[in-house]
């Protein structure tokens, strides 16, 4: 698969300001959804699959991502025991991107190697299958330097998930900043994702900071109070306002 493939993916994908945790949004609600997210061109849609085993979370399963079909983009954030098989099956499954823990050195490495070089199913075309690693707050961003030739997304979680603590805005932003330091010029060909407690208020604040990020993991926070059309117009432009202010 030609990197040239990979760029325009890439492309497509950073004009995306949200990936939208779907199964948030409720099963009888779904088809009104899926309605709303592509009337304002929102395909990417994230998916966690956890077991419980290492972060008191546990979700649905890889066979949810079938009941998506090819049009939309399947961002998979696996927190699980068995790095190796769960992403196996997540690509069987029809993910797009497939993102591990990076505190879960598990078969990390071997599930890396097994991951590159494997192709998906987006929009009628067969692209690069992305590879993610996701960080929580607690641990040193550091770590994500020996992955930056073999990692497209890196996905910074704003909470803890044991504690709930959640970092601040500044905390955040300054977290980001390290990261965008981290892949210097690489930082064109990947991408920065937010993940955990996304909200208008958390929003509010985030945008009156730079943030060099490309998308937001949103579940809760942008389904509550059947106000999905109004963040579906809002929250692009807080993200626009993080980035114009770096």
């Amino acid at each position: 698969m030609s990197h040239e493939c990979k760029k325009q993916l890439l492309q497509h994908l950073k004009h995306q300001s949200i990936s939208a945790a779907i199964l948030a949004s409720g099963w009888l609600e779904l088809p009104q959804t899926l309605t709303k997210l592509q009337q304002h061109q929102v395909d990417l849609l994230h998916f966690d699959i956890a077991d419980g085993y290492h972060w008191p979370l546990f979700t649905t399963s890889e066979t949810a991502l079938k009941q998506f079909d090819s049009h939309v983009f399947k961002d998979v954030h696996l927190m699980v025991r068995d790095n190796f098989e769960m992403a196996q099956k997540s690509y069987q499954s029809g993910a797009n991107a497939i993102t591990l823990q990076i505190e879960n050195a598990q078969s990390l490495d071997a599930t890396l190697t097994f991951l590159k070089d494997k192709t998906a199913e987006f929009q009628g075309k067969s692209y690069p299958l992305l590879i993610g690693l996701a960080i929580m707050p607690t641990s040193d961003i550091e770590v994500f330097t020996r992955y930056i030739d073999d990692v497209d997304l890196f996905t910074l979680v704003t909470f803890d998930l044991h504690t709930g603590e959640k970092l601040s805005a500044i905390e955040l932003a300054k977290r980001v900043q390290q990261l965008v330091n981290i892949l210097g010029e690489r930082r064109k060909d990947k991408m920065i994702a937010l993940d955990g407690g996304i909200n208008d208020e958390s929003l509010a604040q985030l945008s009156q900071l730079g943030m060099d990020i490309d998308w937001l993991v949103a579940g809760s926070g942008l389904f509550r109070d059947h106000r999905l059309t109004e963040r579906l117009k809002t929250w692009p432009k807080h993200l626009q306002a993080m980035q114009t202010h770096i």
